[in-house]
């Protein structure tokens, strides 16, 4: 009797036993797939955040202008109102769209002096790039030449606006032709003087002139475009080009 209530009390602990560790096989297979799965959600999660990344460092990345080719800003005669160019923007062989890749701002485009327009680059254009250009003033036209042995005098239209003075470049043609690039040149520094009598050899055949205004701005001369140039011989004879 004792020994078959001993195998029964063996048999009972044993079948706890075993109970014992099926469970907690169970339970440390749901731990180890748990953190399997824990890692895989981790690990992914980290690639979509790193494509998300790159995504967003590619659809960031822009094209600076700073070295594109401009084309189209030239000097300007003065009109009395803000001056304004149709630049003419390269990047990499591609004509930008202004409005679309690039804005234009500009300074000082009203007076005569230098100017400058400021091209910025917009959507997947970054970057500035800055453009000067002249404002001139105003040409003038000769309207009176007179010439009388060792005398010559000069008259002129009156330019009010933008205007500081006067230049006039005379040229003495003892051969046939007078090049401006050899005449003297001479100052009027008055926009209110409108004639210049100039001490002329009277032997030269021909004289031929040429004029134009200027500004001074600081300490910088800013010149109109020369005007037409007039000629006249020792015999008082007149003639335009």
């Amino acid at each position: 009797m004792k020994t078959r209530k001993t195998v029964r009390i063996l048999s009972f602990i044993l079948s706890l036993v075993l109970m014992s560790t099926m469970m907690t096989s169970l339970v440390f297979a749901d731990e180890i797939k748990a953190s399997s799965h824990a890692k895989i959600s981790s690990t992914a999660a980290g690639s979509s955040l790193a494509a998300d990344q790159n995504t967003i460092t590619v659809a960031s990345a822009k094209i600076n202008i700073k070295n594109a080719s401009v084309t189209g800003v030239t000097d300007k005669n003065w009109t009395g109102k803000a001056i304004k160019q149709i630049p003419v923007v390269r990047v990499k062989g591609r004509t930008l769209k202004r409005g679309t890749d690039y804005t234009v701002a500009y300074f000082n485009n009203k007076n005569v002096g230098t100017s400058k327009v400021v091209i910025k680059g917009k959507g997947k254009y970054t970057g500035t790039v800055t453009k000067s250009f002249y404002i001139k003033p105003r040409g003038t036209t000769i309207t009176v030449l007179k010439r009388k042995g060792n005398r010559m005098t000069v008259k002129w239209k009156k330019v009010s606006d933008q205007v500081s003075g006067y230049q006039i470049a005379c040229s003495g043609a003892r051969l046939w032709k007078a090049k401006l690039s050899h005449a003297q040149k001479i100052d009027v520094p008055n926009k209110n003087t409108l004639s210049k009598t100039i001490a002329i050899y009277a032997e030269n055949l021909r004289y031929k002139l040429w004029i134009r205004t200027y500004k001074k701005v600081g300490n910088k001369k800013y010149y109109s475009n020369w005007s037409r140039p007039i000629s006249i011989w020792r015999s008082g004879h007149i003639e335009h080009e």
